[in-house]
């Protein structure tokens, strides 16, 4: 096989694009800075900003509380950040009494409605979620189910009731008085528990914000009543942080009622209903447009921080369990249609004019008269938001854009333990916020070297049992290239959901390791050498349109709790308290590895960004589980070569690009990054002593040259700037542990020898005859 090396002029260069200006690809990082804790701004801003700089970063996000943005701090690091032309997302928790609100946390607004046809029975020996015709199960919009103590599920209807059925109890049926609605869960649940776990963290409350409230609408209709005859009454429970602490199952467990505490429920119409219904003043209640239902609404006070309510009922920012209660009193008919739940923050963004609104807007205006602001790209969300926050989201998105500003936020893997069976496809928690909040970036946090203990069962496998669900290889593949590809299918793929939404993807780069970390197990595996740079460079095969890494900084003598624990945390850049003496260690490669990474991302991103995502999948040795579709890409085939040099070969991420003339691109990744080489147990802090790269491993390609008409082909590698051209159509390219390329298929014109022009004779001489 014989390879010559051509280097292609400008005019080769088929992804440029004349006269367009192309808009910065971001390649961030969590920084974990707090402006608060800043007291030398400017100078440890700049500090880092050097350091992000140096290593190829162009973009850092930060937090601030209110005072910070008008006190001169924000403006240091702005003039800090600016001389490196550093763009920032600023995370904003402003809340200050009769101050200006800040973005993130009004991101912490809650709306939930949840369907009341729904039914789990605890007295089933093992929970299944039921299905029923019409049921739309495939959707995960509504994804609570609530215990029924009495009644039945009504027949569908689609002009009747929200999503086409009730929950029905009727005495004419030989229905009996009871519960009809209380205990919601979540509709589906990891196979290892027995039950759904409880309705909790789906709704957060923010911490500082005083004076909350959380409000209750139901929806129902009765008839068959006498007038003033008692209807149903309606409760809220909550259970107390003791009980369930003290419950093995958590959030999964079955609780008894005195386990619970009762709420104060308080009607926002008293004149026409309490919590005890009456059939009274029907034609008087607010009904729902479409249905007809009536509409019901109570609130109860959220207890306020550093209240003893406070610390009895809520965990960090949730209620470990929120429980409505619906008692019918056996009379007549009830129809329960819906529950909605939603906060003061949310009512604020829905309402066209409140109080708090303005606070927010006035809160930009305090952003914008800051010299510097326009590198400002984003302003965070709420981290991780759960389905309450998603209505919430799409809101506040509405009103930044509309004053000239954008919103990001990471969603994380909550659907890894959902699994729905029957068939179903698995619960999609970041398709749902894509449907739910209309992001226009939609960011997935997916760490897959993740310990948490130190027992056999608990660590991760680098060099053995290949089958095992802790062998590296397959942490990697179900926690991020297999999230990777659903995402990217939904948002660039053929049949995407949703064209307009750009795809951020958040490598980990970050360590936790509980205390003492000279013996300690750990929580998150810092990935150590040529794993930093794979795990950074994968989401190229997967059409990112920025990179955002958690976490960039630490103070590695600081600890942070865990329960009854600490851990300290581990990254490739180091500080000291307040963010002093930002440094890098001689003794570990993680920056530098960042670094080389961020060097390609620079290069590729931009490309693949401008082109069409087709697939991604994982290449083995001769080819094997390569399952797309090769000829559309002018490829014979595809693996890697086997060369017995390692305990395991294979692993290389390809992702399929075509471009606007269907012209393909491969972005190729290599997976085996690393062996562990010394010890056994939980790693070290000092965990790169015990680990050594990987050899290289070779792509072979093998390009279909039936597909070429009269064309001749090349591959370009644009980092490299440089084409190869075989001459029998076989590529063999080598792929350094944990690094990357990105090969462009271009036309190519082939080298000739010169030939010797032919004398013409004298008679073709004379008459000019060629």
């Amino acid at each position: 096989m014989k390879r010559i090396l051509i280097l292609l002029s400008v005019c080769l260069l088929a992804f440029s694009v004349q006269g367009s200006v192309i808009p910065r690809y971001i390649i961030g990082a969590y920084s974990q800075y707090q402006l608060h804790n800043a007291h030398q701004t400017e100078e440890v801003f700049s500090e880092l900003a050097q350091l992000l700089d140096d290593a190829g970063f162009n973009t850092m996000l930060y937090s601030t509380y209110y005072q910070e943005v008008i006190n001169g701090r924000l403006e240091s690091a702005l003039k800090a950040l600016n001389e490196y032309q550093m763009g920032s997302i600023i995370d904003d928790w402003a809340f200050d009494p009769n101050r200006p609100v800040g973005v993130t946390a009004m991101a912490n607004g809650n709306y939930l409605k949840m369907e009341a046809e729904y039914h789990w029975s605890p007295q089933a020996e093992r929970y299944n979620p039921e299905a029923f015709q019409g049921d739309k199960a495939e959707n995960d919009l509504y994804n609570m189910v609530f215990r029924h103590d009495t009644g039945r599920r009504s027949s569908a209807d689609q002009t009747a009731y929200s999503n086409s059925f009730a929950w029905i109890c009727d005495a004419k049926q030989g229905d009996k008085a009871g519960v009809a609605l209380s205990d919601p869960r979540f509709r589906w649940k990891p196979d290892n528990t027995q039950y759904p776990r409880l309705l909790s963290y789906d709704l957060k409350f923010f911490p500082t914000a005083r004076d909350n409230r959380l409000y209750l609408r139901f929806a129902l209709n009765w008839q068959d009543l006498p007038a003033n005859a008692r209807v149903a009454e309606v409760k809220l429970y909550v259970l107390r942080n003791t009980q369930f602490k003290s419950n093995q199952d958590g959030l999964h467990g079955l609780y008894p009622s005195s386990a619970y505490q009762q709420l104060p429920l308080y009607s926002t119409q008293p004149d026409l209903y309490d919590t005890l219904i009456l059939n009274q003043n029907i034609a008087q209640i607010p009904k729902d447009p479409d249905t007809g239902a009536l509409i019901l609404e109570y609130y109860t006070p959220i207890p306020q921080p550093g209240s003893k309510e406070h610390a009895e009922l809520i965990t960090s920012d949730y209620f470990n369990h929120l429980s409505p209660h619906v008692y019918w009193f056996g009379q007549g008919r009830l129809e329960l249609d819906y529950v909605e739940l939603e906060d003061n923050i949310f009512r604020a963004l829905k309402a066209a004019h409140d109080p708090l609104k303005d606070r927010l807007e006035d809160r930009l205006k305090e952003y914008t008269a800051i010299p510097g602001s326009n590198s400002i790209l984003y302003f965070y969300g709420k981290d991780e938001p759960s389905q309450g926050q998603f209505a919430t989201y799409k809101l506040l998105k509405g009103f930044l854009e509309d004053r000239g500003y954008g919103i990001i936020t990471a969603t994380h893997l909550e659907n890894m333990s959902y699994k729905k069976g029957d068939q179903l496809p698995d619960y999609f928690h970041f398709g749902l916020f894509l449907q739910e909040a209309n992001p226009s970036v939609v960011m997935l946090d997916a760490y897959p070297l993740q310990e948490w203990g130190s027992g056999a069962g608990t660590l991760l496998r680098w060099n053995q049992d290949f089958d095992h669900v802790l062998f590296v290889q397959n942490r990697i593949q179900n926690y991020v290239c297999n999230n990777y590809h659903v995402l990217a299918s939904s948002v660039k793929g053929p049949d995407a959901l949703s064209r307009n939404t750009d795809l951020f993807f958040v490598p980990q780069t970050f360590g936790e390791k509980f205390e003492p970390v000279e013996s300690a197990e750990w929580r998150y595996f810092m990935p150590p050498l040529s794993m930093q740079k794979c795990l950074q460079l994968l989401p190229l095969c997967y059409a990112a349109d920025g990179i955002i890494d958690f976490a960039l900084t630490s103070n590695r003598d600081q600890s942070f709790p865990a329960g009854e624990r600490s851990f300290r945390r581990l990254t490739p850049i180091s500080h000291k308290e307040n963010y002093l003496q930002p440094q890098i260690h001689d003794n570990e490669s993680f920056y530098q590895n960042l670094m080389e990474a961020n060097a390609k991302i620079k290069v590729y991103g931009p490309i693949i960004s401008r082109l069409h995502w087709q697939d991604a999948n994982t290449l083995m040795i001769d080819g094997k589980s390569s399952s797309s579709k090769l000829a559309r890409y002018k490829l014979k085939s595809l693996g890697v070569v086997q060369k017995k040099n390692g305990p395991y070969e294979g692993y290389l991420e390809c992702g399929y690009y075509l471009d606007d003339e269907d012209v393909p691109s491969l972005m190729v990744v290599n997976r085996r990054a690393v062996y562990r080489t010394e010890g056994e147990g939980s790693a070290p802090w000092n965990v790169e002593e015990h680990f050594q790269d990987a050899d290289p491993q070779t792509l072979r390609v093998v390009l279909d040259k039936s597909t070429f008409g009269d064309k001749d082909y090349g591959l370009y590698d644009p980092f490299m700037r440089h084409t190869i051209i075989s001459d029998d159509d076989v590529y063999d390219i080598e792929i350094a542990a944990g690094d990357g390329i990105l090969l462009q298929l271009v036309e190519v014109v082939k080298l000739q020898s010169q030939q010797p022009a032919k004398k013409r004779s004298w008679f073709k001489q004379l008459f000019g005859i060629k």
